[in-house]
């Protein structure tokens, strides 16, 4: 527990037990083996929701160099942030943290530049058909990039961006823009 908090928990998930910590109190044990299965459920719901994708989301209002952040580019960030892992989980992992998140954000921006660039439209204009697109078919913004990823001439392009051959590609200039 840090010293400006009042109140901290530790898991042990082995134990199957999460034990509170209040200042100036003794210790606090909660034995998920006596929590009834629904609640265990809805807690796994709740915590998904509120703490996991939802503190993923969270972006403070400049970037690295001090630079505000535009109220969309934020939202754009964290919408990025929590695809990435709803993504994860939904594979079915047992891994807390996905690997290679950083990865799959750069694939999606160069998706998106891509497409901008074969139909010589702005990013901003690309990611709108990229939202539209996901509205038409019911999809989520990840799985509609994911499949534009795998069209041949974006995948061509975004390699280059990847390896930074493509002629006049500032892969630097390209990167500097994604969330760390």
């Amino acid at each position: 527990m840090k010293a400006n908090q009042s109140v901290g928990y530790k898991l042990d998930t082995e134990q199957g037990r999460i034990t509170f910590h209040i200042k100036g109190q003794g210790p606090l044990v909660l034995d998920m083996g006596k929590v009834h299965v629904d609640n265990v459920t809805r807690a796994a719901y709740v915590g998904m929701a509120q703490v996991r994708i939802v503190d993923a989301a969270a972006i403070g209002r400049a970037d690295k160099d001090g630079n505000l952040l535009s109220e969309s580019t934020r939202n754009q960030m964290k919408y990025d942030r929590m695809v990435a892992l709803v993504l994860h989980y939904e594979t079915g992992s047992a891994e807390w943290s996905p690997r290679h998140r950083a990865e799959k954000v750069d694939n999606h921006a160069f998706t998106i530049r891509a497409l901008a660039e074969l139909r010589g439209i702005t990013k901003e204009e690309a990611n709108g058909l990229i939202d539209q697109w996901a509205t038409l078919l019911n999809k989520s913004r990840a799985v509609v990039l994911e499949s534009f990823a795998g069209r041949a001439d974006i995948g061509e392009l975004v390699r280059g961006y990847r390896e930074g051959v493509t002629a006049g590609i500032d892969t630097d200039a390209l990167l500097s823009g994604l969330s760390e």
